[in-house]
């Protein structure tokens, strides 16, 4: 069966294969195979058996895809929880086509980003931000009467669905009070310097104010709002959260290079721990949307 006529509970949009390697990782039974090969002698170690998997991911254009299953507990209830992997490239443009490609042409039912951000604020290692919105930092037609961020007739940001993110946050925080829920701003820059990080966020604020969001700015990515601008196309629920890799100033460069890099096999550690601790709250909301679904089909019928 082709990858493209499973049905997917979640498609994880990953930018780095670094940031998503201690994800598949979490694949017990992809492990169980990996060191079945080893052991038959087809590669020295997990760890080379691992790359051999992602290198062989299947590709359309740049962009590779895998499959992997996660499990979880749903009222007392073992739940394998189907995940599209989808490594898309960094930056807008790589993310807006690889989103495009899932919601065209993959069967997924929620959509998650996750990966390396820049704080506003101080760099807090193992700090997790959810999005509540999510908006660009580079963008500006406000030569047109739009706002700062707006793509022109589209939205000034990008709202995530409240309740359940803040339903999220709250799970999050009976295991970690390191965590907070606000607003992610997309750049197709990695912001590393002070002035320009002031600017984009003086910017974001006045638009901010003229449309009456009161969200926290919490940190800088690369990818999420021309996800959530897809996402929205095609009616597809989206959930955004972040790791802090540095403090997007001008030791964000040595910082990320530790926290993406040389501790690649740990790295997004904080990010994994989320991802389970939300996995059953997950569950039960494709649950009900699917309920409301079939309900919606059997009024129309």
């Amino acid at each position: 069966m082709s990858i493209k006529d499973t049905q997917y509970d979640l498609a994880f949009m990953i930018a780095m294969e670094e940031e998503a390697m201690s994800l598949i990782r979490q694949d017990n039974y992809l492990l169980e195979r990996l060191e079945a090969s080893v052991e038959a002698g087809q590669f020295d170690n997990v760890e080379d058996a691992l790359q051999d998997f992602v290198d062989s991911a299947e590709r359309i254009g740049n962009t590779r895809f895998l499959t992997i299953e996660l499990v979880t507990e749903v009222r007392d209830v073992e739940v394998k929880v189907k995940c599209l992997v989808c490594l898309m490239g960094i930056g807008k443009v790589n993310a807006a086509m690889a989103t495009t490609l899932v919601c065209s042409q993959f069967k997924v039912d929620m959509l998650i980003n996750y990966g390396f951000a820049g704080a506003i604020g101080p760099c807090l290692p193992n700090t997790i931000y959810l999005a509540d919105s999510v908006s660009y930092g580079d963008v500006d037609v406000r030569g047109f009467d739009y706002q700062f961020g707006q793509v022109p007739r589209d939205e000034v940001f990008y709202k995530m669905p409240a309740k359940f993110t803040a339903r999220l946050l709250e799970d999050y925080k009976r295991y970690s009070g390191r965590c907070a829920m606000g607003r992610i701003i997309t750049t197709d820059m990695f912001i590393n310097d002070t002035a320009l990080k002031n600017r984009i966020v003086e910017n974001v604020k006045e638009a901010q104010i003229a449309t009456g969001s009161t969200s926290e700015l919490l940190c800088f990515d690369m990818e999420c709002a021309a996800i959530a601008q897809v996402a929205k196309a095609y009616n597809k629920s989206l959930l955004v959260f972040k790791e802090v890799s540095d403090s997007a100033d001008e030791t964000a460069n040595e910082s990320f290079k530790e926290s993406a890099y040389e501790g690649a096999n740990q790295s997004l550690q904080q990010a994994i721990n989320f991802i389970f601790i939300s996995l059953p709250s997950i569950c039960i909301g494709l649950e009900v949307k699917r309920e409301n679904a079939r309900r919606l089909a059997q009024q129309a019928a």
